[in-house]
């Protein structure tokens, strides 16, 4: 019989089990949920420790063009403009073609631009959707190339 005046507590064993637990959830990585129909990853020929951020200013992209490692894909805008080194140009919104050109390797360094951000954000969540993982996009797109006086091509 417990006596009236001791308070009720949760053993600490209990306790320290659920604080393990919920420490265990907080760690999941995000790009261990692949949606539905997602290809599981596939041994990266890029390293996926480098971090790629989710957008790079004009000048940043300028000096990674200098060491060119990733995809860089220019998605249709009204303009003929391209970024000396684009690989690629297609709709913003053709999942199944952005997949297509990112390939199997879901680590791979990604770098999208529009003519100035929006296309290439939608791009670019849907190629997170699929679970690519270093996907990146130009920031300002195009418009803030030109402005920041860097060169641009047919």
């Amino acid at each position: 019989m417990i006596p009236l005046d001791t308070p009720k507590t949760l053993p600490t064993p209990f306790l320290l089990a659920i604080g393990l637990w919920l420490a265990a959830c907080a760690t999941e990585k995000p790009s261990e949920h692949r949606p539905a129909g997602a290809a599981p990853p596939t041994t990266a020929a890029t390293s996926p420790d480098v971090h790629l951020p989710e957008s790079l200013s004009p000048s940043a992209l300028a000096m990674a063009l200098e060491k060119k490692d990733f995809l860089l894909i220019r998605l249709e805008n009204p303009t003929p403009d391209r970024i000396p080194g684009t690989d690629a140009s297609l709709a913003h919104d053709d999942a199944t073609g952005l997949a297509h050109l990112a390939g199997a390797d879901l680590h791979r360094p990604v770098v999208l631009y529009c003519r100035t951000v929006p296309k290439a954000r939608h791009a670019a969540a849907l190629l997170r959707e699929r679970g690519y993982t270093r996907v990146s996009v130009l920031d300002g797109g195009i418009t803030a190339w030109k402005v920041a006086g860097l060169p641009v091509g047919p």
